[in-house]
């Protein structure tokens, strides 16, 4: 005698959702720690239930048949979540590393080093002896010999308002051309210094 499986009807299913579908995201939640996941992984634990009806037999126990949906979905979404941390964390170690090593090759090129200093030096040697001469002293007093504004006023015989003008107007002669150094200029000259 061939026993058919009950199909569970359209009714019988939203009322069972309907029951059960807020137990199964708490059972959900507790695996997966995110309410949103929790719900889609329920939803499609009921519709693959829908989608095979015809399968699932209603005398035996359908909370387990959806328990065990539910728990594998959790189980397959965080595999995922593992594999997808594990693969961030080695782009983020190959990223570390490339960075690291540029940094270590940047670094310890003691040519490149002499080379971007001695160019930077020649520039800027370069625009300083196309300053007009007051301008040209009144900047290397303030900036090579550490006077003061009214230190350089009295050695040059010149108000302090004269030496802010000339130490602005250095500045504009050497802003331009020495534009994608500036950054780099002071830490230079700090090194020189030493």
């Amino acid at each position: 005698m061939d026993r058919q499986t009950p199909v569970l009807t359209s009714d019988e299913f939203g009322k069972f959702f309907s029951e059960y579908k807020n137990r199964f995201v708490s059972i959900a939640y507790g695996y997966v720690h995110d309410t949103d996941i929790a719900k889609d992984i329920v939803t499609d634990s009921f519709m693959y239930l829908w989608e095979h009806r015809e399968q699932v037999n209603m005398a035996e126990n359908i909370k387990g048949y959806i328990y065990f949906c539910v728990r594998t979905r959790c189980a397959n979404h965080i595999k995922e979540q593992e594999v997808l941390r594990r693969a961030k964390n080695e782009i983020t170690k190959d990223a570390y590393w490339k960075l690291q090593s540029s940094l270590n090759s940047l670094s310890s090129d003691e040519l490149s080093k002499k080379l971007f200093q001695s160019e930077i030096i020649e520039l800027f040697s370069r625009e300083l002896a196309k300053m007009p001469e007051l301008t040209r002293a009144v900047y290397q007093a303030s900036r090579q010999e550490g006077l003061t504004y009214q230190q350089i006023a009295e050695r040059y015989n010149i108000s302090t308002r004269q030496v802010a003008s000339e130490m602005q107007r250095a500045y504009a002669q050497l802003r331009v051309p020495l534009k994608d150094y500036l950054p780099v200029i002071g830490l230079l000259f700090a090194m020189l210094s030493k």
